[in-house]
């Protein structure tokens, strides 16, 4: 059985979607990709695209343990195409990461009528801006 939080109005989020899987005991290191997400690790954003079973997932892993950086983790799957799920999960993942963060975020998404999204982004983007913490937050498909 999967461990849930329970959101007091909207539901049930899955604990394990959140949870940064470990790294396998034998694994490819790859020195070249792991020193080219280092020169991207200032960037806004970065993406690691390749075929299913390339290993994508654990080289975000190794990554981030060489890195030393702290991270937030949701693994994505179909259902995480609505937008409020999504912002659920990856509200969920910063919170756990930052101790009690986002506390008004999460009150907005918790609320019986949601309020517009525009309102909400604006919240989320001014929590994020008072964490002093660089987090990598990990969507992983």
């Amino acid at each position: 059985m999967m461990e849930t939080d329970i959101l007091p109005t909207k539901g049930v989020l899955i604990r394990s979607k959140l949870e940064r899987p470990p790294l396998p005991a034998r694994l490819v290191v790859r020195p070249r990709l792991i020193e080219r997400l280092d020169k991207a690790r200032n960037g806004r954003a970065t993406l690691i695209d390749a075929p299913p079973g390339y290993g994508k997932t654990t080289l975000a892993l190794q990554w981030l343990s060489h890195s030393g950086l702290a991270s937030a983790w949701v693994a994505l799957d179909e259902a995480d195409r609505d937008p409020e799920r999504f912002l659920r999960y990856v509200v969920a993942a910063l919170h756990r990461h930052s101790g009690n963060g986002l506390q008004r975020t999460r009150a907005l998404l918790e609320a019986h009528v949601l309020p517009p999204w525009g309102h909400v982004m604006d919240v989320l983007v001014a929590e994020l801006a008072e964490v002093h913490e660089r987090t990598v937050l990990v969507l992983e498909d």
